[in-house]
């Protein structure tokens, strides 16, 4: 078998298990293991989305159709959908770490947050930067009752990184607040 073992996903394969998400009109097949994604895609305005390409299963032509509310979601994720977004302040970077290998070099950066009382975050939720970095982006590989790190992904080597995360940089949640929308 070409390019992996057999029963490994690889790029453009159809997921081993999906949900069904309905969302107003619309109907999304949702890869079990990418609940957080579609979550993160809300929050970040790429669901539900206008036209018909995307980063998730959307039946054909509900790219047109209405949504309200928020997806039907399973609760356990759908605890995770924001209404407001959480804007938080980098309080540590860590050294960097170079990853990936001489031919394609990733520098990874974890950044440490403080979260503010009665807040929570969960594993695979991601961060973006507000600001003139506005596409960098922060996955959060740990999350706890007061404190969160994320991990920032710079493709080259760590010596070339011209501008490495800084402790005044804000990141966002993002969120959505569900309005209906024709």
């Amino acid at each position: 078998m070409p390019n992996g073992k057999p029963g490994e996903p690889r790029m453009g394969t159809f997921p081993a298990r999906v949900y069904p998400v309905r969302w107003g009109e619309r109907r999304y097949l949702v890869a079990e293991d990418r609940g957080i994604d579609f979550v993160n895609a809300i929050h970040h305005g790429f669901e539900p989305r206008d036209d018909s390409w995307g980063l998730f299963l959307l039946a054909r032509g509900d790219e047109k159709k209405p949504v309200n509310g928020l997806p039907d979601l399973p609760a356990s994720l759908l605890a995770w959908v924001r209404k407001q977004p959480l804007v938080l302040t980098v309080t540590h970077v860590d050294a960097p770490l170079q990853k990936g290998h001489k031919d394609f070099p990733v520098c990874a950066y974890r950044l440490h947050f403080e979260l503010p009382p009665g807040e929570t975050l969960v594993k695979g939720m991601e961060l973006r930067q507000i600001g003139d970095r506005a596409y960098t982006t922060a996955e959060l590989i740990q999350a706890g009752a007061q404190s969160a790190v994320a991990e920032v992904l710079e493709y080259e080597a760590c010596d070339e990184v011209k501008s490495p995360p800084r402790r005044d940089w804000l990141f966002s949640t993002g969120a959505y607040p569900p309005t209906p929308r024709p």
